[in-house]
């Protein structure tokens, strides 16, 4: 399972799973993903994921048309 797919799997109602300041315990995706997985791996996969913004995309260079 990839990154993405472990956030998707976060509960916003299970304070274990996030931390005070709003973002994924890392603690909590690696369980999910079933490796140790690093604060960085979470913001590059998801750069404006939050408890209270469950965004799952990825910032990207590229310019909206």
């Amino acid at each position: 399972m990839d990154i993405k797919e472990a956030l998707g799997q976060l509960d916003p109602f299970n304070d274990e799973q996030w931390t005070d300041a709003g973002v994924p315990a890392t603690k909590a995706v690696s369980e999910i993903v079933g490796k140790t997985v690093r604060r960085k791996e979470i913001t590059d996969a998801a750069p404006k994921f939050t408890r209270e913004n469950p965004d799952l995309s990825a910032l990207t260079d590229e310019k909206p048309k």
